[in-house]
């Protein structure tokens, strides 16, 4: 139980990780077609 929580825990983190990623690139991309 205790695995499969951690597993839980490490896929959630790796979900918003990704989502804030995802979500920086979208908020920085503007800024680079300026910049260029």
């Amino acid at each position: 139980m205790a695995f499969f929580l951690y597993i839980l825990v490490l896929y959630t983190f790796c979900a918003s990780g990704f989502t804030l990623a995802k979500g920086a690139l979208v908020a920085t991309t503007p800024f680079f077609f300026v910049a260029v």
